[in-house]
């Protein structure tokens, strides 16, 4: 069985990818990604999506939300999530599995596990834009060890990026947006 489509809609490329690497945790999908309310009406048009999450910020105002579900409904007997793309992991993964078919979801086989607190603090940090060296320097370790746990965090977590790894600290309560803002 082939995986489902699903489309995540967000004007903030990170944020998009965030989503898809916190989801793509747990089950395998095929995503498409669009960053504006065109592509998306392109993209529905394109493919047989199973599931579309959209960010509220993509529309002016909920009028142009309620008449684009209108439009997902009419065109295709599809609907629209809308989530908060703050909202915790666990929240984003139950949305998107309400919207599917139970028998659409296939699970991932991986080596996925959680963070130890030394993983978690170090991913906080990394968040926070610091280099290997600032961290080791700050947590009296050597910038070997730092760059060890950063290779687990990434195997751990299957992202590679730095704003993807910032994204998936927010999305699950290691750091905070204004924690970030305050340290730049």
């Amino acid at each position: 069985m082939a995986d489902p489509k699903i489309i995540v809609a967000t004007e903030s490329t990170i944020i998009c990818r965030g989503v898809r690497a916190v989801l793509d945790k747990s089950w395998r999908f095929d995503y498409r990604e669009c960053d504006d309310l065109r592509r998306l009406k392109r993209l529905v048009q394109s493919i047989d999506a199973s599931a579309i999450i959209v960010a509220s910020t993509l529309f002016e105002d909920d009028l142009q939300i309620l008449q684009f579900a209108d439009y997902l409904e009419n065109e295709s007997n599809r609907f629209i999530s809308q989530v908060k793309l703050s909202d915790p992991e666990d929240v984003l993964a139950e949305t998107l599995a309400s919207m599917l078919d139970p028998g659409q979801l296939s699970t991932k086989d991986s080596d996925n596990q959680d963070l130890s607190v030394r993983e978690k603090s170090i991913l906080r940090e990394i968040a926070l834009g610091k280099t290997s060296r600032q961290i080791a320097d700050e947590l009296f370790i050597s910038a070997h060890t730092v760059v060890t746990h950063r290779k687990n965090i990434n195997r751990k977590l299957n992202i590679k990026t730095t704003s993807g790894l910032t994204v998936y600290a927010i999305l699950n309560n290691i750091i905070t947006v204004d924690a970030i803002e305050k340290n730049q």
